[in-house]
């Protein structure tokens, strides 16, 4: 400052990402894998720099009665490594085994708090559903996130309710 008591601020804002942040990509079975000793079990954990193109997921054995397994993201969206994925968080990818003999699909609606859809996803008949991630209308201040529940019997979760029908 000078003898006129005049100030000079100067604000930025740093948006780098810090080239030696690394976060944490799992490959975990799906929810619904055939094989239920499998269900949620991890399958590969790694460590990779944040911003990185990543395209080398696990490759998974082709199994009997089943087409070519896919990757799913947390809100079940299937993941094309080819192109790659952005790592700008820890991550989470699910495996899948599709039915190669035709199986009804059904729709698992997933609904906020205040009973606005969340998202739905689809699940072949006698899977159950995989978890979507936080409600979208979720306070993190005033309320806990415990998990999803079945909206007929909110004693059973996700794992709990196997799919037969279209449900909420």
């Amino acid at each position: 400052f000078d003898a006129s008591n005049t100030y000079t601020y100067i604000f930025y804002d740093k948006t780098t990402v810090s080239s030696s942040k690394t976060y944490s990509v799992k490959f975990i079975y799906s929810a619904s894998d055939p094989d239920s000793t499998l269900r949620g079990k991890q399958i590969d954990t790694k460590s990779v720099k944040a911003g990185t193109l990543y395209q080398t997921p696990p490759t998974m054995a082709k199994r009997t009665g089943y087409d070519t397994p896919y990757w799913v993201d947390s809100k079940n969206k299937v993941v094309d490594f080819t192109t790659g994925v952005t790592i700008n968080k820890d991550m989470v990818f699910s495996c899948v085994y599709p039915p190669s003999t035709p199986k009804d699909k059904f729709t698992v609606t997933f609904e906020n708090i205040d009973h606005s859809i969340y998202t739905t996803s689809e699940v072949y008949d006698g899977d159950t559903a995989n978890n979507p991630g936080v409600p979208s209308d979720f306070d993190p201040v005033k309320q806990d996130f415990v998990k999803w529940v079945y909206k007929n019997d909110n004693s059973m979760g996700l794992a709990d309710v196997s799919i037969t029908d279209n449900t909420t």
